[in-house]
């Protein structure tokens, strides 16, 4: 009676990594893990982004993430069928694939805010600021936008 191996070429690391990904994704904008000290009695980043990207009664929405994210949409959807293949054929992890797709969608939303085409600040906000340019004052909303794969 004849022996029959089965040699694994990759198979089993592939659908390891395939149901992995159905439990992985990326946060992107401003963490929560990166909210301020609750002592301090000054408005966290994470508090003045949200206002920013939802708005307020007085502040108008500049969605510097959804919005980006949006406009983007289709080249975003592009990158993500090729990062899912590369994870198919065992050529990518989960892991590297979404690390790569946060690059993209951090990198996205930094470009929303450099391009500048949200409602310009109010009058008193420019006399405080010097500056009619909404969501850029030190470049410190900017530097804080992350990605997290969770």
């Amino acid at each position: 009676m004849a022996e029959t191996k089965v040699k694994d070429l990759g198979w089993r690391r592939i659908r390891k990594e395939m149901k992995l990904a159905n439990t992985r994704h990326v946060a992107v904008g401003i963490l929560a893990k990166d909210a301020k000290d609750p002592t301090d009695t000054a408005a966290s980043l994470l508090e003045v982004a949200t206002w920013n990207h939802f708005g307020t009664g007085t502040i108008p929405a500049r969605p510097f993430i959804f919005g980006a994210m949006e406009a983007h949409g289709t080249s975003i959807k592009k990158l993500q069928r090729r990062l899912w293949k590369g994870v198919s054929e065992g050529k990518l992890t989960t892991q590297a694939a979404l690390e790569i797709l946060g690059v993209k969608a951090r990198d996205i939303s930094v470009k929303s805010i450099n391009d500048r085409e949200y409602e310009p600040n109010a009058d008193r906000t420019v006399a405080s600021k010097g500056s009619s340019t909404p969501l850029v004052d030190t470049g410190q909303l900017k530097g804080a936008i992350a990605f997290e794969v969770r």
